[in-house]
């Protein structure tokens, strides 16, 4: 009966401890839950390329690498052909080409929008799929004369920003691509003079904004405080083009 009652005793002594084994389980469970649901989200970061990418009428293509993973997100098309029966034409046009399906650009009809510094490019943005147009150019020599028309919000810009929103590991993210353009005669020319993303998924980014968040972007003087490429340098794009064939005086302004 001793025998029988200490076996009784033990028995109830062991489920007494599995309880409260099963009580701690539970609560450190509990406390890991608490601890996974405290844990502080992801931290959003603005990564910013500064470079210079001349893009001339013989390029062809440039791509843009937002990542910089060796894979391009966009394309920027610069063309001109010569096409004229009885006297001499060109026609250029520079356009900008999304290299996935649900890639996009900031775009307004059948052009991409030439943004200025400060617009914040995000979800509630203008986007638009495909391939959108951002400058054209035509010269006509005649027998009475020279014409030369541009068109496009990008004809003749500096410091202005492609929106782009483009997709990694299957999320959107947000960036900007920086880029000067001038017209002449002898065709289209620009430069990429840097790019930046969002790295946190459908977070929105400033058009200028480099690091930190866009209350930290300089709103004395956007546009300027934005240049990383010496003056020396970002000029030259504009002598390269003005010079390329010279500019005629008359100018008339093509069909759209």
């Amino acid at each position: 009966m001793k025998r029988l009652s200490s076996l009784t005793k033990a028995a109830n002594l062991s489920e007494s401890m599995h309880r409260r084994l099963n009580m701690y389980t539970l609560a450190a469970s509990a406390a890991g839950v608490s601890l996974l649901a405290c844990s502080p989200p992801a931290e959003a970061k603005v990564i910013f390329t500064n470079t210079w990418i001349p893009i001339t009428p013989t390029t062809a293509t440039t791509n843009i690498d937002m990542t910089n993973d060796g894979v391009a997100d966009f394309v920027i098309s610069n063309h001109r052909i010569e096409k004229c029966s009885f006297s001499f034409c060109s026609y250029a046009t520079m356009k900008v080409l999304p290299q996935h399906s649900h890639n996009e650009v900031w775009g307004n009809g059948s052009y991409a929008a030439a943004l200025r510094s400060g617009v914040t490019v995000g979800s509630k943005g203008q986007f638009k799929p495909g391939h959108e147009v951002m400058a054209k150019a035509t010269f006509d020599q005649g027998t009475e004369g020279s014409a030369y028309g541009s068109a496009g919000p990008w004809k003749q810009t500096t410091n202005r920003y492609l929106g782009v929103k483009f997709i990694i590991d299957g999320e959107v993210h947000f960036g900007w691509v920086r880029i000067d353009v001038a017209e002449a005669v002898g065709g289209i020319y620009a430069a990429v003079s840097g790019y930046a993303y969002e790295t946190l998924p459908n977070k929105s980014i400033v058009t200028g904004q480099k690091s930190g968040t866009p209350n930290q972007l300089n709103k004395q003087n956007p546009d300027s405080a934005s240049v990383d490429v010496p003056a020396a340098v970002r000029g030259s794009l504009g002598m390269l083009a003005l010079g390329a064939l010279g500019r005629p005086s008359s100018r008339y302004e093509p069909a759209k």
